[in-house]
């Protein structure tokens, strides 16, 4: 495995011979590395949790792994971005992108490192608790939602670096633009593998909390109020295993759609453009509709069961969760809408439209400089989204201590 977590790309990523050598090293797919990365620390916190032998594991633990691995994979790009940015092809390829790309360009760097710092921080207030033994399940899946946005920031820059460097490259070889593409393409699926897994972890979460309210009514409520909850335990598992249908679902195909893209891309050398078009396109409808499913499914218990969410906040929590999930897999759809109406609208419209700013811009950009648009946009919602966690997620929210004793006797998923 180790020669496939350090495959590079044979000539793809070297952005010479447009206005003079860049000199860079081949650019390691950042992709593969988190995607593997994801599947051992997957398995890691399930084996491990957060002791091994009943000693703490203060700095192996699993969130500890994961943000080094963000951090090496981030200043890795930052350094090949600069390295490319200050060559001769690198300056000159500012004048092949609209004007105002550029300083969203430089931004982005400086803009990840905010947001991974951001992550950090309160992530390590949480994990503080963890090790007070406080609450230790549901901090812990607040802990997983909380890093999101470091992650699917790391993978949105891995991208933009790829494809600032394309465009410095100036190629004319389609098939090899077009793989390029694809492995851009990929960092975002493999941050929408976390993306479900963070959204598995929030109706883990929110499920856990309804049946701790459940069952601290069943045990200490009157007796009309215990007879209510008994038949509302009942019924709550119905719901439970329809809402799993949809989050799993959502879960599996993000984690074959990564998969085999990195598959064909790594093993698959010899494939076209086109096959490897036809092979990964089963995956797109499923991940669109499976998406929607389970955001649909989150939402309807959420709003079922509100009146057992209490001081849990429901709503903020899970825009927050819900928001990147929409990006992904609406945002992106909008803008190649766009882009295939601009060439299908009538003379006078496409004038129109070509007028206005960015948008304008964005519906003749070419695919790479579109792709580095994009990755740029999606940085700045990452940034967003960070800074809404704070106000979402605080360690010190009383939900996580309240009825924890019995969550715990009562809760299905207490280690996953």
């Amino acid at each position: 495995m180790l020669p496939a977590l350090l495959h590079v790309v044979q000539s793809e990523e070297k952005p010479a011979e447009a206005g003079g050598s860049v000199g860079v090293r081949s650019l390691i797919d950042a992709g593969l590395v988190l995607y593997v990365g994801l599947l051992v620390l997957g398995l890691w916190r399930w084996t491990l949790w957060w002791k091994f032998c009943g000693a703490s594991l203060h700095y192996a633990n699993y969130v500890s792994l994961l943000l080094g691995l963000l951090f090496v994979l981030m200043g890795y790009d930052s350094y090949y971005f600069y390295e490319v940015a200050t060559s001769d092809a690198g300056k000159e390829a500012w004048d092949l992108m609209p004007h105002w790309l550029r300083p969203c360009i430089l931004a982005a760097p400086f803009v990840c490192v905010a947001i991974y710092l951001l992550a950090s921080v309160q992530t390590f207030q949480h994990v503080e608790r963890i090790r007070e033994d406080s609450a230790t399940i549901r901090h812990d899946r607040a802990v997983q939602i909380i890093l999101l946005p470091a992650v699917y920031a790391v993978m949105a820059l891995s991208s933009m670096v790829r494809m600032y460097a394309v465009v410095c490259a100036r190629w004319n070889d389609k098939e090899l633009l077009a793989r390029s593409i694809s492995r851009a393409e990929t960092c975002f699926w493999v941050g929408d593998l976390y993306e479900a897994w963070a959204l598995y972890q929030f109706g883990l979460l929110t499920l856990e909390v309804i049946k701790g309210n459940i069952l601290h009514q069943e045990n200490n409520g009157d007796e009309q109020a215990q007879a209510a909850a008994r038949g509302l335990r009942l019924a709550t598992k119905a719901v439970e295993s329809l809402t799993w249908l949809g989050i799993i679902s959502f879960v599996l195909v993000c984690v074959a759609e990564a998969g085999w893209s990195l598959w064909l891309l790594t093993f698959q050398s010899d494939l076209t453009a086109e096959e490897y078009d036809q092979s990964i396109s089963q995956f797109t409808m499923a991940g669109f509709l499976a998406s929607g499913a389970a955001i649909y499914n989150v939402f309807i218990v959420e709003h079922s069961y509100e009146t057992y969410l209490g001081n849990y906040r429901p709503l903020l929590k899970f825009i927050t969760v819900k928001i990147l999930v929409t990006f992904a897999f609406v945002q992106k759809g909008f803008f190649k809408i766009l882009m295939w109406s601009g060439n299908a609208m009538p003379g006078p419209i496409h004038n129109f439209f070509a007028t206005v700013p960015i948008i304008g811009e964005v519906m003749k950009m070419d695919p790479p400089t579109f792709e580095i648009f994009y990755a740029c946009l999606m940085i700045v919602e990452c940034a967003l989204v960070c800074a809404a966690h704070y106000w979402a997620w605080g360690a010190n929210e009383e939900w996580y201590d309240q009825d924890d004793e019995d969550n715990k006797r009562y809760g299905t998923f207490s280690s996953f």
